[in-house]
């Protein structure tokens, strides 16, 4: 998958989202390269606004997680899980963190 297009809905949802926040097209970038996401910055403020909204999103939307899940029976849909597959998304896909 190399496009935004290529992604599911939901998944498109999330990546627009993040692009946003950084002033990035989702359309121009390639998300087959390695490291796609070394290509822009944000802060740590950034970051954790972009958390919560994720968080949000996905609390609202519970049905979305099988999709990001590593696991798609998991069980818990307590916020605090929800929380934990944030953390795991941002960790390998969030752009990197400058922190002040």
């Amino acid at each position: 998958m190399s496009k935004i297009t290529d992604f599911t809905p939901m998944l498109q949802k999330i990546l627009t989202e993040m692009c946003k926040r950084v002033g990035a097209d989702p359309t121009i970038i390639d998300f087959q390269k390695d490291h796609w996401f070394w290509d822009y910055t944000w802060t740590e403020k950034q970051q954790k606004e972009f958390h919560t909204w994720m968080s949000d999103y996905l609390w609202k939307n519970k049905k979305e997680i099988d999709h990001l899940a590593s696991f798609p029976s998991l069980t818990k849909r307590s916020q605090k899980a929800v929380d934990e597959l944030v953390d795991e998304f941002i960790s390998n896909y969030g752009w990197k963190c400058t922190y002040k």
